[in-house]
């Protein structure tokens, strides 16, 4: 499965031997997993969302996601969202 690399550049190396030169940045490529139903999490810029359905793996944009919908129409409804809590 595909994903999105995120350069990663550290300002502590671990020894001494891998201290960059002067001006030299030490960089590395990492790949980031996140599992989350954050839809702040989900909204990082430039991210890949995949989905898990039973019938496979895919990759969808945030706005589709279901917690970004329930999110989004919680906070543009929220009223009636309490009316329905408060039954």
């Amino acid at each position: 499965m595909a994903g999105r690399y995120l350069p990663l550049t550290s300002g502590c190396p671990s020894s001494k031997s891998q201290t960059p030169a002067a001006g030299q940045a030490l960089t590395t490529w990492v790949l980031l997993v996140i599992a989350t139903h954050s839809p702040i999490v989900m909204a990082y810029p430039d991210a890949d969302i995949y989905l898990f359905p039973p019938e496979g793996i895919e990759k969808v944009r945030y706005e589709e996601t279901q917690h970004h919908q329930l999110t989004r129409d919680f906070l543009l409804h929220r009223e009636r969202y309490l009316e329905q809590l408060c039954k």
